[in-house]
């Protein structure tokens, strides 16, 4: 009987082990607009700031992944003169990891717990 409890016992906890928190969900950019972009930002549906890419994204260049915790959101950014007016338009075609992507609009839905990459097709002021 103590045999089978221990057995029991070692089944559970390793199919608790197996069940754990999700690794997360990354995103990282992929510059097809045909500009220079300096930070690009993605905005949960609140408006609310999930995560920063800080610095120049050069045309054809992609950014680090990184981990965000809204999977619904739009992205925005600032071109390489610092202005904060950019427009920038999603595109399915080479994009992988989401769920939705409207082509030419900013908004998305990411999978949960993929390693998205999403491509920028343009950016233009607002």
């Amino acid at each position: 009987m103590k045999k089978i409890i221990f057995i029991i016992t070692l089944f559970l906890s390793s199919a608790f082990i197996g069940c754990g928190d999700d690794d997360g969900t990354t995103l990282r950019w992929e510059n097809q607009s045909g500009s220079d972009i300096k930070d690009i930002v993605w905005v949960d549906n609140n408006g609310n700031d999930n995560q920063w890419w800080d610095g120049i994204t050069e045309d054809t260049k992609r950014t680090t992944y990184k981990e965000i915790t809204k999977l619904d959101g739009e992205v925005d950014g600032v071109d390489e003169l610092g202005d904060p007016t950019l427009i920038l338009g999603l595109q399915a075609s080479g994009s992988s990891g989401y769920k939705s992507i409207s082509d030419g609009s900013p908004n998305a839905t990411i999978e949960k717990n993929a390693d998205a990459t999403i491509v920028i097709g343009f950016a233009k002021k607002k």
